[in-house]
């Protein structure tokens, strides 16, 4: 019969109802130890956290509150973020602690982070990669 579940068959119906709402329909979830990259989302990532203060989280913006304005008027998700990063890119300090901005390259599936001259409490080299974790922490 057409279009009836088969037993061994590409609508067997051990593998669950269609229909059955409760039944997410995907393959499954992973839950990880810790934070990681997700490689679709590592350039978004990266102008996000060039637009935070790596010191106390808050946004780094310059002081153009017109372009601020216009940025968030755009619909479209992708361009607003690339306006809003045009904007807040050009600073090197917080306004808010005063403190010194890194410097953020993606390099393969991570990202590294270059401390400038001046920022306290570096632990290590100047260039570090950093962590899912401490992006986290940051964001």
């Amino acid at each position: 019969m057409a279009g009836q579940p088969v037993y061994g068959g590409v609508n067997d119906p051990r593998l669950g109802d269609l229909h059955d709402k409760s039944d997410p329909g995907y393959f499954g979830h992973i839950e990880l130890a810790r934070p990681v990259y997700h490689y679709g989302f590592i350039d978004v990532t990266l102008k996000t956290l060039r637009c935070v203060c790596f010191h106390c989280s808050r946004i780094v913006m310059d002081d153009t509150e017109y372009k601020f304005r216009r940025a968030k008027t755009i619909k479209n998700r992708k361009k607003r973020l690339t306006a809003m990063h045009e904007l807040l890119r050009p600073k090197k300090k917080c306004d808010h602690c005063n403190g010194v901005q890194p410097k953020y390259t993606k390099v393969g599936l991570h990202v590294e982070i270059e401390y400038a001259d001046g920022m306290e409490g570096v632990p290590g080299d100047k260039k570090q990669f950093l962590s899912a974790q401490k992006a986290v922490d940051i964001l």
